[in-house]
């Protein structure tokens, strides 16, 4: 064991952890509270906590008429290569499962699993499990939540030789290389210290976030409209494709515009304005009429489970009704705002398709609008979280 505290101490420190959990907030927030509540815990103490309480979320809803700590050491199982329990705490939760047994791949792991514990069923571990798009390969998709995605950084041009070398001095091991500029890091790297990272060589961005901004596709000294913008990475991919670009971005929320604009001064970008706006009221008379608009509409999240897994506890299906509804508000208000035969590009990082599929269908009835480029980015393939993107145009008449 690692830190010194039996590991029957350490499972009724997670059990209190999370009992206490009210699933209100990010569970990464509520966890940062908690650590700061309990200064006596040490960064090894933290970090074993951190991960167990992270590896109980990851199998959802899975056999609930086990114990707490049967589920804990299964989770754990599954999600780790190497224990921190006991041979004792083993045999005698989890009767058919060695420390030999931690080695092996995730099926291997599910089958082990399901030969002792014959109600275990992966299918319990995403909620709403029917909602999602048939577009998504289910079993790869269930079985990509017992790990977390990478980190995946985009490196500005001509900086991959300096980013690189400072990785080797800082013994970072560079996990995936897909294509130039692009690399994935396990999760808990710590790349936001990096001098690079702070002279704006390379951003942090997942990784199908960045390749979908391979179908914006804007053209010179056109004006463009990224109205969720959060903190910008949408926004610094358009203006690293097309410099000269006129880019509006807003937000509802003003400390979000703060973060977008120190992202575009360490990056040396511009945007001719960037404003705060509620897009589900009408939309401003004096913003001009634009070549291109990009929503990265508010939803459920449910394609970015694998890196919050607390959602695949706490999610509440009513969410989804709340949601589908303010994505056909916003899509119906910036619409007005765009030129005939100009492109308007929908994304989310769902998999429901009442987010996705019906909310686009039920938009082309209403307008009239085409679909050029449908589908889903998917990162359950690709250790990256999952998005849904449908590039739509406004017809000329």
């Amino acid at each position: 064991m690692s830190s010194g505290f039996p590991s029957h101490h350490r499972i009724a420190q997670v059990k209190d952890i999370i009992k206490e959990y009210s699933y209100s907030e990010p569970f990464h927030r509520y966890l940062s509270e908690f650590f700061r509540a309990n200064k006596h815990l040490g960064s090894r103490d933290r970090r074993v906590l951190r991960n167990l309480s992270y590896h109980y979320f990851r199998i959802g809803r899975a056999l609930r008429e086990e114990s707490f700590e049967t589920r804990l050491l299964i989770s754990d199982f599954l999600c780790s290569q190497t224990s921190i329990f006991s041979v004792e705490d083993l045999t005698l939760h989890l009767k058919g499962i060695s420390l030999s047994n931690y080695v092996n791949g995730i099926t291997d792991k599910l089958i082990i699993v399901k030969e002792e514990f014959s109600l275990f069923n992966t299918e319990d571990i995403f909620p709403c499990l029917p909602q999602i798009s048939s577009e998504i390969e289910k079993d790869s998709f269930l079985n990509s939540h017992f790990s977390q995605p990478y980190v995946w950084i985009k490196v500005e041009k001509g900086k991959d030789p300096m980013m690189q070398s400072e990785l080797e001095t800082a013994q970072i091991t560079i996990m995936e290389n897909p294509t130039q500029g692009i690399f994935g890091f396990l999760h808990d790297v710590k790349l936001d210290s990096l001098s690079s990272f702070k002279k704006g060589y390379f951003r942090i961005q997942d990784l199908h976030t960045q390749l979908s901004t391979e179908s914006f596709r804007p053209k010179p000294n056109e004006f463009w409209w990224d109205c969720c913008a959060g903190s910008g990475g949408k926004s610094l991919s358009l203006l690293d494709a097309e410099p000269t670009l006129n880019l509006y971005a807003s937000d509802v929320r003003p400390s979000i515009l703060m973060n977008l604009e120190e992202r575009f001064a360490n990056h040396h970008k511009k945007a001719k304005s960037v404003f705060k706006c509620d897009l589900l009221q009408p939309i401003s008379s004096t913003l001009p009429m634009f070549d291109g608009i990009i929503i990265d509409a508010p939803c459920t999240g449910s394609g970015t489970w694998a890196r919050n897994p607390e959602n695949l506890v706490g999610f509440d299906i009513e969410t989804i009704t709340d949601f589908t509804q303010k994505q056909m508000d916003i899509l119906r208000n910036v619409y007005n705002k765009l030129k005939p035969g100009k492109p308007l590009i929908y994304i989310t990082c769902s998999v429901f398709k009442e987010e996705n599929e019906d909310i686009i269908s039920a938009f082309i009835a209403e307008t009239g609008a085409k679909i050029c480029e449908q589908k889903y980015l998917k990162g359950y393939l690709h250790h990256a979280e999952n998005i849904f993107l449908c590039r739509l145009e406004k017809p000329l008449h």
